[in-house]
């Protein structure tokens, strides 16, 4: 487990900036997951919002290393961010592990409902990558109004079976089953992909979006490789994301 930990999380501590140094406020968040582990986040207000993003960024790095992202989504789709750091990465207590990071994601998704259920605001999950697998199970398991993931995977075994093709799918213990999960997400999904990522092919995002229940929607990216559909998909990316959730709010 020890080796195979270190072959999916790619954590770093030190954080090469924070948002207020791209013209933005947000409030740094302190809180716990279940098990007793101190977690930090940014909160990222908009105001007027009628939505706010569950960010779940992907395993490697920080949240610092989304600022880019994140200060497009703000600007560009008009809802309030918050963006939190798993255990082990940035700020956050802890070593990372399939369960440590689940419980990480509903302990997220419970501090933005408690800020968020008072103004009526719609919650939304958006998970990247790793991220998306987190936010699946969360979106599984609790209450939300919307689910978009982006550059995920259907299941942990799936990618070491393209990576490591001689690998024995019996040894390996972490799951992130999000096939399977995705049959229990009832509200509206939005699935995004590049259809040149090189990391979890597009066949990845096309049989997550099969699985799943309607309402859903699917929105490939042209050229768009794994970390890069927000850049390669321009104003019809930010578009897609606007009319999917103006979408929830009318519902």
């Amino acid at each position: 487990m020890i080796f195979e930990n270190r072959f999916i999380y790619y954590p770093t501590r030190d954080f090469w900036a924070e948002p207020d140094e791209f013209g933005l406020d947000f409030e740094n968040v302190r809180f716990e997951a279940s098990d007793g582990v101190r977690l930090h986040g940014w909160f990222i207000p908009k105001e007027k919002a009628q939505s706010a993003l569950l960010f779940f960024h992907g395993n490697a790095g920080n949240i610092s290393d989304r600022l880019d992202n994140i200060i497009k989504l703000h600007h560009q789709v008009g809802a309030e961010i918050f963006i939190f750091d798993y255990r082990g990465y940035g700020s956050s207590n802890g070593k990372p592990d399939e369960a440590g990071l689940c419980r990480d994601g509903a302990a997220a998704l419970n501090w933005l409902i408690e800020r968020c259920r008072p103004k009526k605001i719609k919650t939304i999950l958006f998970g990247r990558s790793l991220g998306g697998a987190v936010a699946i199970d969360a979106a599984s398991k609790m209450e939300c109004d919307a689910l978009i993931v982006e550059s995920t995977f259907t299941s942990i075994s799936d990618v070491a079976a393209a990576l490591i093709p001689i690998a024995p799918r019996s040894l390996i213990k972490t799951k992130f089953d999000s096939l399977n999960k995705i049959e229990a997400v009832s509200v509206p999904k939005l699935f995004i992909h590049g259809d040149s990522d090189s990391l979890i092919p597009v066949s990845h995002c096309r049989r997550l979006f099969e699985k799943a229940s309607e309402p859903k929607r699917i929105y490939i990216v042209h050229g768009a490789d794994h970390n890069d559909a927000y850049i390669e998909g321009g104003e019809r990316y930010f578009k897609e994301l606007k009319d999917f959730i103006a979408g929830i709010e009318r519902s």
